[in-house]
């Protein structure tokens, strides 16, 4: 089954939404004159990149399981494949964690891709209604959880507001400290910090996926040729003006409970309730527009090829990233003699990074363009295939 514009245009577009946030995150200051540039890196970029991520994630496997339809047998060759490219994800997102977080039990978004592959295998045969009241639980129980745990115990008790806009109100709120790292390495930290406590726990974000793949079953149709119901366009923007509504209203007029409070205010650490019905409505509009205006259309242009070459190549996209951003000025800062954590957090100021994103995402364009012409070879998406041949 040939690639599919919907799913690579919100691909790209997640990527391009996290190359500058993490580029603003890792090479400059919180404190200091562009506060408000810092905050929209993290707030808006990063909070629309990640579940785009993980509901294309759905959306690609209900697509696959037209090529490959599940049978009786629970893991099946597709199925093997699934859980096999799961454990590769996996094993590469800790690779990167460790260094780059001082501790497994950080758990950033490629761990979670990795379990949420193995999570649709075994959901794959389920029906849509199976799937919504899966993610429905995921997305109730992720409070009630953080409550049970402690979750600000693990960050700072203390939250503080964000810059949005200056001379505005504010709008996020986030800990006062990042996650903290020097926990002792127990099974009950890396276990809290999977399932609750960590930069994506399996408790709520495992929802983006499976909704992406409810809706991918419910729309692409059994050959793959669906649309879209206006319905996702109405409920999207329904979910985007109640979580906004609700988030503002009680940052400015109500009483916060950001662990487990499901009427809290807009917060990504931890991701409150308001939050992540705004963005499982961007993601319910994002893929309406894509679906019913890119698909089957046979568009042209630059910005589609773009789109088609960064999906095509995330994989290895997401991983040079870090690799410009994080390891070559941290090395940098080490041979100057310097800490290099705190070189890599001084490096540049925020609208700088901002345009060292912008030149690294039109050069990935045009690096695995080339690499596209020569079918891929040695990037990270030609290694998994010889080491997980196709069905």
């Amino acid at each position: 089954m040939k690639r599919v514009d919907s799913i690579d245009v919100i691909r790209a577009i997640a990527i391009i939404l996290m190359v500058p946030c993490h580029f603003i995150l890792l090479l400059s200051p919180y404190e200091g004159p562009f506060e408000a540039v810092y905050t929209w890196g993290n707030e808006i970029l990063g909070g629309l990149s990640a579940p785009l991520f993980l509901f294309v994630v759905g959306l690609s496997q209900a697509l696959s399981s037209f090529k490959n339809p599940p049978s009786e047998t629970l893991f099946d060759k597709s199925g093997m494949r699934m859980v096999k490219r799961g454990i590769f994800i996996f094993v590469i997102g800790l690779l990167i964690e460790i260094p780059l977080e001082g501790a497994i039990y950080a758990w950033d978004i490629l761990p979670l891709i990795g379990v949420s592959l193995i999570i649709l295998c075994v959901l794959r045969r389920s029906t849509p209604l199976t799937l919504f009241l899966c993610a429905l639980c995921a997305f109730l129980i992720a409070p009630w959880l953080r409550g049970k745990v402690g979750y600000l115990s693990f960050w700072s008790p203390q939250m503080s507001p964000s810059d949005f806009v200056e001379g505005l109100p504010s709008l996020f709120t986030d800990p006062l400290n990042e996650y903290l790292h020097g926990l002792d390495p127990l099974l009950s930290n890396v276990a809290a910090g999977f399932f609750v406590t960590g930069y994506f726990p399996f408790f709520p974000w495992i929802m983006f996926p499976i909704l992406g793949f409810m809706v991918g079953k419910c729309s692409f149709g059994t050959q793959g040729t669906g649309r879209a119901s206006i319905a996702y366009l109405a409920l999207g923007c329904c979910l985007v003006s109640i979580g906004l509504g609700v988030g503002v209203y009680v940052y400015h007029f109500g009483s916060a409970n950001f662990e487990s409070g499901f009427i809290a205010p807009l917060t990504f650490f931890p991701i409150t309730p308001p939050w992540l019905t705004v963005q499982l409505g961007a993601c319910l509009i994002l893929f309406f527009i894509c679906r019913n205006f890119l698909d089957g259309t046979n568009r042209t242009g630059i910005g589609l090829d773009y789109c088609r070459v960064i999906s095509r190549y995330s994989f290895s996209v997401y991983l040079l990233h870090y690799l410009l951003a994080y390891w070559s000025v941290r090395i940098a800062g080490l041979v100057a003699g310097e800490d290099g954590f705190q070189f890599l957090a001084n490096a540049v100021s925020a609208p700088t990074a901002w345009v060292l994103a912008v030149v690294a995402l039109v050069s990935f364009y045009f690096l695995f363009q080339q690499c596209d012409k020569r079918d891929g070879k040695f990037t990270v998406e030609w290694f998994m295939k010889q080491l997980i041949p196709a069905v």
